[in-house]
């Protein structure tokens, strides 16, 4: 599962409802996973 794009459900700032999103799979355990969530916004740093 590790490299695939798999949709989740993304929480709004007041819990109340979610969205599904687009992730990252960066690792997959037995019992646990670590996403990364993807965005379309491109931020410029300086």
């Amino acid at each position: 599962m590790k490299g695939k794009i798999v949709l989740l459900p993304f929480p709004f700032t007041g819990l109340t409802a979610a969205k599904l999103r687009p992730a990252l799979v960066l690792y997959k355990g037995e019992k646990d996973a670590v996403v990364s969530f993807i965005s379309s916004k491109i931020f410029k740093t300086f």
